[in-house]
């Protein structure tokens, strides 16, 4: 088998896709849905969130489908916005409401760091630059149903954007769990609101500029959780897309299969310039023997998980 495309962007970045969920107190499901795949053909990184109508299981079903729809298509190499556009006219419509059962925001990452969002319904995404708030220019589309009498009475309407990522970059998009978190509270009468998701994403960019981004989104859904007196009141959920440096990781475990390739093998762990684990004590010997260095061992730990028995 050949190897596998790069990830997005140069070789010196790294995709990382995260994100933190809760769903609504009382319910057994989650009503969102949030996926996220590697296109093993092509390299691209293609993301998902949907955000289905209500709460629980009907909630989830529709999300689900609205999400594996569309990383389907775009792996399918469908074009973004026709795949939205088959998406709307697949969606089931409220008929009290008059409105489609899922939102939901797509991103496509290209591996020469071209990143296409397509949004429907769900809050604007915010894309944070050099710890700075980025407005994108987006492109409103006006999605027509092709069955009038099933269509939404609301017209249908999707926003496009499109950008070159660079590193540093963290593209968040949120449910309107986010947004709409301590509604009806003293504090917060019109709920959390876009504007404090987005300084409260700042402050925490700020004060820790190497987050990762299942941290930060974690913070972003535990926050919203608290606004809403630890009871959440809709699905929250969080999804974050941060272009950042990889961080390298060697793990050493078991020795050569000849003895003479252990002054190989200590090379390797010497040279290599990320962090470095060694597993056994075999091998942990060997590359004290070849490097002159001393083993220590904490016997504390050993004895806190395996306590000896009477």
């Amino acid at each position: 088998m050949g190897e596998l495309p790069p990830f997005a962007g140069s070789k010196d970045t790294f995709i990382e896709v995260a994100h933190a969920q809760l769903r609504k107190h009382k319910q057994g499901a989650e009503g969102d849905v949030f996926l996220s795949q590697k296109n093993p053909a092509d390299g691209r990184v293609i993301t998902a969130l949907s955000d289905g109508l209500g709460s629980g299981i009907k909630a989830g079903v529709l999300a689900t489908l609205t999400a594996t729809m569309a990383t389907k298509f775009i792996a399918s190499d469908i074009p973004i916005k026709k795949a939205a556009q088959i998406i709307m006219n697949t969606l089931p419509v409220c008929k009290e409401r008059g409105i489609s059962y899922a939102t939901f925001t797509l991103v496509d990452i290209e591996p020469n760091s071209t990143v296409r969002v397509i949004e429907y319904d769900n809050p604007p995404y915010i894309l944070i630059r050099k710890q700075t708030f980025v407005e994108p220019i987006k492109e409103f589309t006006v999605i027509e149903r092709k069955n009038k009498k099933t269509a939404p009475k609301k017209e249908a309407v999707v926003q496009y954007s499109q950008y070159e990522a660079l590193p540093g970059d963290r593209l968040v998009f949120f449910s309107d769990g986010v947004t709409q978190a301590g509604m009806g509270s003293v504090h917060y009468p019109f709920g959390w609101g876009y504007n404090n998701v987005q300084n409260y994403i700042l402050e925490k960019i700020e004060k820790n500029p190497e987050i990762s981004a299942r941290d930060l989104a974690k913070a972003v859904v535990n926050q919203a959780l608290q606004i809403d007196s630890f009871k959440a009141k809709d699905d929250i959920t969080c999804g974050i897309i941060y272009s950042r440096k990889p961080r390298d990781l060697l793990v050493l475990t078991g020795p050569p299969l000849y003895p003479e390739r252990d002054a190989d093998l200590s090379r390797l762990f010497v040279s290599f310039s990320g962090k470095k684990i060694v597993s056994g004590g075999t091998t942990a010997n060997i590359l004290a023997r070849e490097t002159g260095k001393k083993i220590s061992v904490c016997l504390k730990i050993l004895i806190r998980k395996f306590p000896r028995s009477r």
